[in-house]
């Protein structure tokens, strides 16, 4: 499964709708961001388990 840019896109263009934002206004599209978030973020780990990658711990200290 290929991750389509325009799910990133999505996210990015709804955080970018944020600024200059406050109150009821602010609340609101927050929530459309965090789904658009949130939707990018279970492709991503959709793909991972598809191809078996997890995430490396870093190494060293």
């Amino acid at each position: 499964m290929d991750i389509p840019d325009s799910l990133q896109k999505a996210a990015d263009d709804e955080r970018a709708q944020l600024s200059g934002l406050d109150g009821d206004d602010h609340a609101a599209q927050w929530q459309q961001w965090f789904k658009a978030a949130a939707t990018i973020q279970a492709a991503i780990t959709e793909h991972a388990k598809d191809t078996n990658k997890t995430a490396r711990k870093p190494t060293g200290s």
